[in-house]
């Protein structure tokens, strides 16, 4: 796979992130913070997490992407290859094979980030995991609208709980690519 791939929207190009990309995803986590707060959720993403160092982080795993559209850096992700330890709890976590989605963060400006990102990663052929805050309501539409199914609640290292959700692949069929979409 090469580091850029486009995926759903044409316009949209996902990348690997690199180090000339952590100030903007900096500002992109700024920007989601903000949103967060005025649709109501509180609670998630203090205002020291996610940060420049985080996204640095992820970029040294190889799990920071961003995407673009029409050339400017509008979001971030990070996807997760490893097994997510705080899902161990969940009922079928040890015998399925995924990967995770985390820290979905957009500057707002387009529509269809969360799309891509999932898109993106079903490209892996494994399932896709991803939790969020019961707060956090246009995350939990976007999710919805993505056909995740609820897998159960995680508990997180400082103790706060997270709504898991998965979105099972298929084996591979030429109606819908290999990928279950309820």
């Amino acid at each position: 796979m090469s580091a850029t791939e486009r995926y759903m929207e044409p316009e949209f190009v996902i990348r690997a992130a690199c180090e000339r990309d952590v100030d903007r995803i900096a500002e992109i986590y700024g920007e989601a913070r903000r949103y967060m707060r005025a649709t109501g959720n509180f609670s998630q993403w203090s205002d020291s997490y996610p940060s420049a160092d985080t996204a640095r982080c992820d970029i040294v795993r190889g799990w920071g992407y961003v995407i673009e559209a029409r050339g400017r850096v509008v979001a971030t992700f990070c996807l997760m290859t490893d097994a997510e330890s705080t899902y161990k709890a969940l009922p079928d976590e040890a015998t399925e094979r995924y990967v995770t989605l985390h820290r979905v963060a957009s500057d707002g400006s387009v529509a269809g980030v969360f799309s891509a990102a999932t898109a993106y990663a079903l490209s892996r052929g494994v399932d896709v995991r991803v939790d969020t805050h019961a707060d956090n309501a246009p995350m939990l539409a976007a999710i919805k609208r993505e056909g995740f199914e609820r897998c159960g609640v995680i508990t997180l290292a400082d103790g706060s709980p997270r709504v898991a959700f998965r979105l099972r692949r298929l084996a591979a069929s030429p109606d819908c690519g290999g990928v279950s979409r309820r």
